[in-house]
């Protein structure tokens, strides 16, 4: 296995560095140290879930391919600022965001999303901590997309990773394309680039 990163704080410090970022921070030079610190905890966080985050992407492409349907799969960890504009609106600790790393299924038609989804709630192993039917329950700027959100089952041999938590969305091409479809800014990719 790659050499991926691993939490190097306490859960303590992630939550302090998460109440941090949740207010204003403003650069001053005495206080430099103090904020690189809350900094480097958050990306530290963050980046322990990559790990996560590509092993449930590479079972994603194979439940895809086993489910003899067309589609593409997409991984990402969470951008800071998005993370700040989280922690700012919910009432939510840094530690408990359960979208830090996200994973995209987008298959040509809903026989394939339907199809994914039943196949990964029952090969996927780990645990299923929660659903999102945005499909069927669809946002007001059209988004649709069924999350599904997993705590990480790492097993003996890579415990550092266990119990952290990765959503997984699965949607059709033109469901991704909705928003646009209505005038509506697009949703930004990682790069900033419309996701299509």
């Amino acid at each position: 296995m790659a050499d991926f990163p691993r939490l190097q704080y306490s859960k303590n410090a992630v939550r302090q560095a998460g109440k941090a970022l949740a207010g204003d921070i403003f650069w001053d030079e005495s206080r430099r140290d103090e904020i690189l610190e809350i900094f480097a905890i958050a990306h530290s966080w963050r980046d322990a879930h990559i790990y996560p985050m590509r092993s449930i992407r590479q079972s994603l492409v194979g439940r895809i391919r086993h489910s003899g349907h067309a589609g593409f799969t997409a991984a990402r960890p969470k951008r800071m600022s998005s993370i700040r504009k989280k922690l700012r609106r919910f009432p939510v600790k840094l530690d408990q965001i359960h979208d830090l790393a996200g994973c995209r299924a987008v298959m040509d038609d809903m026989a394939g999303v339907n199809a994914l989804i039943e196949n990964v709630r029952e090969k996927l192993p780990h645990e299923l901590v929660r659903e999102y039917h945005y499909i069927q329950e669809i946002k007001p700027d059209g988004y649709r997309s069924h999350h599904m959100v997993y705590r990480f089952d790492a097993g003996p041999d890579e415990v550092p990773y266990d119990d952290l938590l990765v959503e997984v969305q699965i949607r059709t091409r033109l469901q991704q394309k909705i928003p646009a479809m209505r005038g509506l800014p697009p949703r930004r990719s990682e790069c900033g680039h419309r996701c299509a």
